[in-house]
């Protein structure tokens, strides 16, 4: 599986077309982790992607979390706000363990994470447009999947890797 994985652009819709425009015909998803603020004119873009709600969505409806099979990959996505995610992930992990998933997305810390974690992959693509945290660069990521390992790259928001970012875990 190959992936893209948004979050945290609170309203800037034209970088989301562009990433679209960019991996349309390469990725098998478009993953949005919340706070997009989509409107009902934004429907054409918000289609490309299986998304969530964030704390900032009120005019665009979507589900709290979600559960998906991608090329055979069970992988939630939430926000994270309702699961105090600023403190860790601990609750995410909880959640990971009850719904029997392989990876969790989430957003709402606008800070780039990848773990891997009791045979689950935990990845937040930081903000694309609002970056926070040690490492403040505006970012999404570019999610690989295979039986073997999972490879996560952190993309600027000149769609560049950025270098220092790219973490692989064997499975």
């Amino acid at each position: 599986m190959k992936a893209i994985i948004v979050s945290d652009n609170h309203g800037n819709q034209p970088i989301l077309q562009e990433i679209v425009e960019k991996y349309s015909g390469q990725v098998d998803a478009f993953f949005h982790t919340g706070d997009a603020e989509w409107r009902a004119s934004d429907a054409d873009l918000a289609h490309h992607f299986i998304a969530v709600a964030g704390n900032n969505d009120w005019y665009y409806e979507l589900p709290d979390e979600e559960i998906v099979e991608v090329k055979g990959f069970k992988v939630l996505l939430t926000h994270g706000h309702r699961h105090n995610v600023y403190f860790g992930i601990n609750h995410l992990r909880e959640l990971a363990q009850r719904t029997q998933v392989d990876i969790v997305l989430f957003g709402h810390i606008h800070q780039q994470v990848a773990q891997y974690i009791d045979d689950v992959l935990f990845v937040n693509p930081g903000s694309i447009s609002y970056p926070r945290g040690q490492r403040p660069r505006k970012s999404y990521a570019i999610l690989e999947a295979t039986s073997e390992k999972y490879t996560v790259t952190f993309i600027d928001e000149k769609h560049e890797p950025i270098k220092e970012m790219r973490y692989e875990f064997v499975r």
